[in-house]
């Protein structure tokens, strides 16, 4: 069984660029591309750096976490 831990970041549709319609119609490869997104998801990658280290440190070998960074795209979709 393993842990998962998931750091979520927002970006407006706004922030994006995107209307609703170009959102639903861009690849999620597309999407990660985007400055914003990238931005948001070394974030979240940089936070799950903490908080890696704080739950091995607390858990040590019992812990078999993975990590996932994730941004969400004016709430509707999710790139990670």
């Amino acid at each position: 069984l393993l842990d998962h831990l998931l750091e979520f970041k927002t970006v407006s549709l706004k922030e994006a660029g995107l209307s609703g319609t170009e959102l639903a119609a861009t690849t999620r490869e597309a999407l990660r591309t985007l400055p914003v997104v990238a931005e948001k998801l070394r974030e979240a990658e940089k936070q799950l750096t903490v908080y890696r280290e704080v739950l091995e440190r607390t858990h040590g070998a019992t812990l078999k976490l993975r990590t996932h960074a994730v941004a969400c795209i004016g709430l509707e979709r999710l790139v990670w």
